[in-house]
This record gives C-alpha cells, sequence and structure tokens, in this order.
C-alpha cells in the first residue's frame, strides 16, 4: 500500500483515496492487535510471565535496534497524521 500511495501526487483525488485507505488499515491493524493479541497473550501467559515480558521489553528498548525500530514507528506515525489530515 505505501508504493501506491507514493506513486500519488499529492493534493489529488487518487493520493487522497490510497492514504484514506492506507490509514483505514493501519486503523484496523491497531484495532485487531489490541483487542485479539492482548486478550489471546493475556490467557496464554501468567502472571509471573507477562512480568518477565514486560521486563525484556524494556531492557530492549534501550537497545540500537529498539532506536531503529522506533524512529521507524515514528516516522509511520508522522505519516499516519498527514494522512488524517489530508483526508478529513
Amino acid at each position: 500500500m505505501i508504493p501506491e500511495v507514493h506513486a500519488a501526487s499529492p493534493g489529488t483525488p487518487e493520493f487522497a483515496g490510497r492514504a484514506k485507505v492506507f490509514g483505514e488499515l493501519i486503523d484496523h491493524h491497531a484495532t485487531e492487535e489490541e483487542t485479539t493479541m492482548f486478550k489471546m497473550a493475556r490467557t496464554l501467559f501468567n502472571v509471573q510471565e507477562r512480568a518477565q515480558l514486560d521486563e525484556d521489553y524494556e531492557a530492549w528498548k534501550n537497545s540500537p535496534a529498539a532506536q531503529a525500530a522506533m524512529a521507524g514507528e515514528k516516522a509511520k506515525a508522522a505519516v499516519k497524521g498527514a494522512v488524517k489530515r489530508i483526508t478529513q
């Protein structure tokens, strides 16, 4: 979907349509994770395992790999914000 958005010229109806679909896909993905995946994790992992996952995640956040991943996520968030502004 991202290449399709990039292929369209900003300010055109084609771009707005593609950007809107892209935003909807992002929203759907986030909602699915929040409702399905988190619920599943609470079922699959006990309290101690979830606490360990939290600790491991906190340690990972300080790694170079995490810094690169977070930079990518910030860029995605910026795109999502731009898409919402364009399509509203």
